[in-house]
């Protein structure tokens, strides 16, 4: 039943965007100050981990509270199965508007990440079709500025949806995946926030952060050769090996993605002001996240795909709502998956499923929680983008569990990694050879974490099904 006490949701995900370049992670630029903000008066989670590396079963997680293995998107599948409860299915049976503003099909209700939302924008596709036609006709200048990625549409659409379900006096639940800090890293600001140092290479940089890729080349790389995919796609073909990219070179690419940062930021900061003056914020849950990092010559790798290292695990968490959270840097270990059940407690509502995640407002039961999981599943290739002879390497899927101070791995074709991820961050020295009774420990809880139907690997046990049992 409908309950206009129930508190909004503004729920935000920045894409492919890595913890360590915001400054309230202590990065060395100052390029959030809004979402600063937000951190400074709410709790920022130090450790917070995504489900997945990618997409799908990143968005998956937080929308259903389930690791990978339990809401089936994983690996060849990014389809939703429709046995799924999702957060705004939830929150649509208690009467909220729900809205979700997607840059593409990969959350849309044409793959079964929509389900329950009532309102869906498809960001790319509005934008570049009808309100593009708009720009072509003059008015470029009046409503929007340049750039890929249409953060300003995005004001403009939802803040309408805001002030609808004002109108209706009904509470929202908005979900905006904001796609700046996603490759291609082409600013919109002009100039660029954090410019290219004198003396670089311009025209290298450019093509490395893919200006003109969607616009010009797309359509001819296409229909082309695999040799000229590889030679025009740096970022492809610096994963191939046929694109050198020097470490000079990828800190000035930082300097695109931060500005593309600083873009998404300021967008972040007009929705803030827009609820401030509405009267809407206080009554507001705001979640900050990313579905995943991104690789910036991080492990010889660009992009988000071919690892699970956590440039791409590890991911920001940031919670504001005044009404109930005094401001905190929490350290504990926590997973995306406890999105879903801790924006159900604060709007007093139980979900009807079991779930992996645990609300982050039990404090007890987060420190209680021994390990959070994170899982790949197999790559489908494009022949075209990842030639043969390269598809050996990335054909893999892997488990992966963590507790306080390590992370396990455990890959399909039996390789196994221990990492002290609180003394050695970048994850350069595998210690399984060494800490044997770490490492067996935790490939226990693994293994029995695969095996349940539960995200509490002691809690439930069940027999490895055929499938299971032969990627061990």
């Amino acid at each position: 039943m409908p309950n206009a006490g129930k508190p909004n949701v503004l729920f935000i995900v920045l894409d492919a965007l890595r913890y360590d370049h915001l400054s309230c992670y202590g990065y060395k630029r100052k390029t959030c100050p809004n979402i600063d903000h937000l951190a400074e008066n709410g709790w920022l989670f130090e450790n917070a981990f995504s489900a997945g590396m990618w997409t799908p079963p990143s968005h998956a997680s937080m929308f259903t509270g389930l690791y990978p293995k339990n809401h089936g998107v994983l690996g060849k599948n990014i389809s939703l199965p429709a046995y799924n409860t999702t957060m705004a299915d939830v929150l649509s049976e208690q009467g909220y508007r729900t809205i979700l503003m997607s840059p593409g099909p990969y959350i849309s209700k044409s793959n079964g990440m929509g389900k329950g939302f009532q309102v869906e924008h498809q960001v790319g596709e509005e934008w570049k079709g009808g309100f593009l036609n708009k720009i072509r006709s003059g008015l470029k200048k009046l409503f929007i500025r340049s750039g890929y990625f249409a953060s300003d549409y995005i004001f403009w659409k939802v803040s309408g949806e805001i002030s609808k379900s004002k109108k209706e006096k009904k509470p929202f639940f908005v979900f905006i995946n904001y796609a700046d800090t996603h490759h291609p890293y082409i600013p919109k600001s002009r100039p660029w926030k954090f410019p290219l140092p004198k003396g670089a290479d311009n025209k290298k940089i450019l093509k490395i952060i893919g200006q003109g890729m969607f616009r010009k080349r797309i359509k001819k790389l296409l229909g082309t050769t695999t040799e000229q995919i590889l030679k025009e796609h740096p970022l492809i073909g610096y994963n191939m090996g046929t694109f050198e990219i020097s470490g000079e070179e990828w800190e000035q690419t930082a300097n695109a993605y931060d500005s593309c940062l600083w873009d998404a930021d300021a967008s972040i900061g007009q929705l803030v002001d827009f609820l401030r003056k509405n009267a809407l914020l206080d009554d507001t849950i705001i979640v900050i996240t990313s579905d995943h990092g991104e690789n910036l010559g991080d492990h010889g790798l660009s992009g988000h795909e071919h690892c699970i290292y956590d440039t791409l695990l590890h991911v920001p968490l940031i919670l504001y709502f005044p009404k109930s959270i005094k401001p905190k840097k929490r350290k504990e270990v926590v997973s995306l998956v406890d999105i879903l059940p801790t924006i159900l407690e604060f709007v007093g509502v139980k979900h009807r499923k079991k779930l992996d995640g645990i609300p982050l407002t039990n404090s007890d039961d987060i420190a209680g929680r021994k390990y959070v999981f994170s899982q790949k599943g197999r790559p489908k290739f494009n022949e075209m983008i990842v030639p043969k002879q390269k598809q050996e390497e990335f054909d893999f899927a892997a488990d992966i569990i963590r507790d306080s101070q390590y992370k396990y791995a455990l890959y399909s074709n039996g390789k196994e990694e221990l990492f002290d991820y609180s003394k050695d961050p970048a994850e350069e020295k595998n210690l399984v050879d060494t800490r044997e009774s770490k490492a067996g420990e935790l490939k226990k809880q693994l293994l029995g974490f695969i095996s349940s139907k539960s995200g509490e690997a002691e809690n439930i046990k069940r027999v490895i099904d055929s499938s299971l049992s032969k990627r061990f």
